[in-house]
């Protein structure tokens, strides 16, 4: 029974080893505006805490699950307007490693409003031979997202395809912000 016991504590260890349990913990100011992101990272769904603050006001004090995760923190102005937004970036656990985005922009400083990443349909040439291992940064006033590109009879361990990177622009939407796929 003892070496049943280990046979099952050990392959969770050989099946995603690039997701050893490391918790993140990021704190960064953009002029008067500190962030705070916590995350235990301790498995396939993990709370995210989230706090902004700025002099004298709470912009956004939340907790979020995440279906992954956190592998990146990013503060920037892609709209130019002179308030940051809070990029965090989470990619699942599993042999896909999808990418996701939780995304808040600042209204002035008075309160922090999600961005929503536009989805794209999965018949979109964008996305033709798409199979996860997204990465996410903010380049050029665009959030880039690049990933391999698969084709018919790579593994999933072998993409031959080169990579593809989309870039999005941040819009006001009619009730939100949105990332956009450029064209």
């Amino acid at each position: 029974m003892t070496t049943m016991r280990a046979l099952i504590l050990w392959l969770p260890m050989v099946a995603f080893p690039a997701f050893a349990a490391q918790p993140l913990v990021h704190e960064e100011t953009w002029d008067d505006v500190s962030i705070a992101v916590r995350s235990a990272n301790s498995g396939s769904i993990n709370s995210v805490a989230i706090f902004v603050r700025t002099t004298g006001r709470i912009l956004l004090d939340t907790e979020v699950m995440a279906d992954g995760q956190v592998t990146g923190v990013e503060l920037a102005d892609l709209d130019a307007n002179g308030y940051p937004e809070l990029y965090v970036y989470v990619t699942s656990v599993g042999s896909g490693s999808y990418g996701s985005l939780m995304a808040f922009a600042s209204n002035r400083n008075l309160s922090m409003t999600p961005i929503h990443l536009v989805a794209l349909p999965p018949e979109s040439p964008a996305l033709a031979g798409y199979l996860g291992h997204d990465r996410f940064r903010v380049a050029d006033q665009v959030l880039e997202r690049s990933f391999p590109v698969y084709l018919a009879g790579d593994t999933n361990a072998n993409p031959t395809g080169g990579s593809r990177r989309l870039r999005y622009q941040l819009v006001q939407g009619e009730a939100s912000w949105l990332l956009r796929l450029q064209p």
